[in-house]
């Protein structure tokens, strides 16, 4: 016969928020028919078939482990900073009462802006076993650390198990760094000699440039775990999943940008799609302060102007036009150019 109790919450740090107790009273579930060998018990092989590995909607993981770290069931491999764990502890009913599961991994700074293992089962040699249940969260990004402990009569606590596996962070956009193909150009006017007489000429020809800009796109649908939604490409082909079940809205988001040789005559605003891991094309608009003959002098170019060049009648002004633009994720932009810039070794 199964019983189930339900004890009240408890709290340990900001660990522990709530625990059940499962209890085996059959001969057969109490093991003694195991037959020898390391079979798991059975209500071991219960409850770890009764646990739900992951769930992304419900930002929730569930385990199933020994007393000593040993997990018998369950997937912490996509957990990332925002998850809660759910830990069902396998123990005897002498052990439950002062049987204490913490988080003892850095907690996370929920402040930060962050711009982008299984092991064998070991089953208890025990012959009446209980379930403990306790939740876990805030885990910092890098290694997450659970502690399955027994807490003594001095209110100290005894190690008995430690489960660890990585928390993968939560990216609330990312910095990029490439090339805009802009049709807004920055010409340089000088004279020309011709039969006709000195001629205002215009030193810059074509219709765009390229220049090169840092830009910031924040995941304005919500912070994203790179590892479980990754970029579109890479969604399709090597998760293979169809145009159906993703979310295409999620791919695109704005983009801000500054030209990184003059930020202050130069600005970016537009739309990205993030198509390859680490890769945005971005288009939109591109906002900068050009040269133009003044035009309170009444000249153009192609004028006649007859004094010295360096008098030629130019202004600045603000002007706008259409960009396309590649960028790669800074980082991956900056390991590329040290690997450019840096000489072969034996040539230092």
């Amino acid at each position: 016969m199964d019983v189930i109790n339900t004890l009240p919450g408890e709290k340990l740090g900001s660990t522990l928020v709530s625990f059940d107790v499962t209890v085996a009273d059959t001969a057969e579930d109490r093991g003694e028919n195991r037959g020898g060998g390391n079979r798991p018990l059975p209500c071991e092989a219960r409850a770890a078939a009764d646990a739900a590995d992951y769930s992304a909607e419900a930002n929730r993981a569930e385990i199933v482990s020994t007393e000593n770290g040993t997990v018998l069931s369950g997937d912490l491999s996509q957990v990332d900073e925002n998850d809660t764990v759910r830990v069902n502890v396998v123990t005897t009913r002498e052990n439950f009462s002062s049987l204490a599961v913490r988080r003892i991994s850095p907690i996370r700074d929920v402040t930060a802006f962050r711009l982008l293992g299984g092991q064998q089962v070991r089953p208890q040699s025990v012959t009446d076993c209980v379930v403990f249940t306790a939740t876990v969260q805030d885990f910092d990004p890098g290694v997450g650390q659970i502690e399955i402990a027994r807490r003594e009569t001095n209110g100290e606590f005894t190690r008995l198990g430690l489960i660890e596996f990585n928390v993968h962070p939560l990216y609330r956009g990312m910095l990029s760094f490439g090339a805009v193909w802009t049709g807004l150009n920055d010409p340089m006017f000088g004279t020309v000699s011709t039969p006709g007489g000195t001629l205002i000429s215009r030193g810059e020809v074509g219709s765009h440039r390229l220049l090169y800009a840092v830009l910031l796109t924040p995941f304005i649908w919500g912070r994203r775990d790179m590892e479980k939604e990754p970029a579109l490409l890479s969604d399709l082909f090597e998760r293979g999943r169809s145009l159906e079940a993703l979310s295409l809205f999620r791919h695109f988001n704005p983009s801000v940008g500054l030209v990184v040789n003059d930020p202050l005559d130069n600005a970016l605003a537009g739309i990205s799609l993030d198509l390859f891991d680490g890769v945005l094309i971005t288009g939109g608009v591109h906002v900068g302060r050009v040269t133009v003959i003044d035009p309170q002098s009444g000249l153009t170019e192609g004028s006649v102007f007859d004094g010295p060049e360096e008098d030629l009648p130019t202004a600045r002004r603000w002007r706008t036009s259409a960009f396309w633009s590649v960028s790669v994720d800074l980082r991956a932009a900056v390991q590329l150019i040290q690997g450019v810039l840096s000489p072969p070794a034996g040539r230092r």
